[in-house]
């Protein structure tokens, strides 16, 4: 089994498409997992062009950097993998199944290894944000149609990919949630309300919307404590935004964090909350309800495809008010849902247990075509 990808967690980018490596080392319970991973070198870096081959959690990752041209990043990394496949050509490493991520991980398998099926699991934001270019629609036509099975995260995302009149098969899988580390555990005590937010400090998770939300919110009450979990390029803005509406005692941010520490983090909140402006699905809303934690969240993308009013509160994007009723709200009901009833409907969505069940069946069915 060969997992190809543009995003994976390397040298260049440690947080970059876990959710990839995630789903890699789900798979690899039952198959036998080689990742190929390429990736553009910014400028800066201090890293090498090369292949590099190593050991990564049980799993053999290699790892393809380029450099960083003035073509495409589509041509770029195709350049790159094609160098990768033929690495593994070299090793007399043997491949059964392609499962791609993202369409541009797919383009050289319509080069090398054709008679090979590809399975495709897209996760693209883009989509829905309409960044498609007109010029690039026929090219991922062709791309999907080399693929036997494409695989969405969510409904919302195959409506969004299919929005551009791209056909093939479809079958909605998930993001798997590694329930080793994402499980009910008893909460410390606080003396105050631990609200949590996860996240890539970027524009899309809607963070300035969150900060006034709470500043509205300490206007009538300030029994709670917000954790903000996650770096970006926005990061010093948004902590610079807090200081104005003097919210320091209530919002502390804490940087990028290791997947273990992310999930001692929600086992120790009392709900999580998501003020994204778009989510193909929100693997951290998948992993909070796999502790057990209802989720306040915006209802956007896939989110409302497993968060309703058993397991959370849904509110508007992009709306300031809406946030800071829907904080209001949970800080009043959050010990009133069935935490129990939340991780047993978290481990059925989207444990490594269920996912295997439905990537193995699409296995199946490709090879038996």
């Amino acid at each position: 089994m060969l997992v190809s990808t543009t995003l994976y967690p390397s040298a260049i980018n440690p947080v970059a498409g876990i959710f990839v490596k995630e789903m890699a080392k789900c798979i690899s319970i039952n198959h036998n997992v080689i990742v190929l991973h390429c990736a553009e070198i910014p400028k800066n870096s201090g890293l090498k062009v090369g292949i590099y081959d190593e050991s990564m959690e049980d799993l053999r990752v290699i790892h393809v950097f380029v450099k960083k041209r003035t073509v495409p990043n589509l041509i770029s990394v195709t350049m790159g993998l094609l160098k990768g496949l033929n690495y593994l050509k070299k090793c007399n490493v043997r491949i059964d199944v392609i499962h791609a991520h993202f369409f541009s991980s797919v383009t050289p398998f319509l080069i090398l290894m054709r008679s090979k099926p590809v399975v495709l699991s897209e996760h693209w934001s883009g989509y829905a944000l309409k960044l498609l270019p007109k010029y690039a629609v026929p090219v991922i036509r062709i791309v999907i149609a080399h693929c036997k099975v494409i695989c969405p995260v969510s409904k919302f995302l195959l409506n969004s990919i299919q929005s551009y009149g791209i056909k093939g098969k479809f079958f909605v899988i998930h993001n798997p949630v590694d329930t080793k580390y994402f499980f009910p555990s008893a909460k410390i005590p606080s003396n105050k309300i631990r609200v949590l937010v996860v996240g890539n400090q970027v524009p899309v998770k809607g963070i300035p919307v969150l900060l006034n939300a709470v500043y509205a919110v300490s206007k009538f009450r300030s029994d709670f404590q917000i954790d903000i979990v996650g770096d970006g390029p926005n990061l010093v803005e948004y902590i610079k935004l807090m200081k104005d509406l003097k919210l320091e005692k209530l919002i502390s941010f804490h940087g990028s964090k290791s997947k273990e520490e992310v999930a001692e983090f929600v086992r120790s909140c009392d709900f999580l909350m998501i003020s994204s402006l778009v989510e193909t699905q929100s693997v951290v809303a998948a992993e909070a309800l796999c502790c057990g934690k209802p989720v306040l969240a915006t209802a956007v993308g896939g989110i409302p495809e497993f968060i309703d009013s058993s397991t959370g509160i849904l509110v508007k994007p992009n709306n300031v008010i809406d946030l800071q009723n829907g904080i209001l709200q949970m800080l009043d009901s959050f010990s009133h849902y069935d935490s129990k009833k939340i991780a047993q409907k978290g481990r059925e969505l989207f444990s490594y247990d269920s996912i295997n069940l439905q990537i193995n069946e699409v296995y199946k069915k490709v090879l038996e075509s």
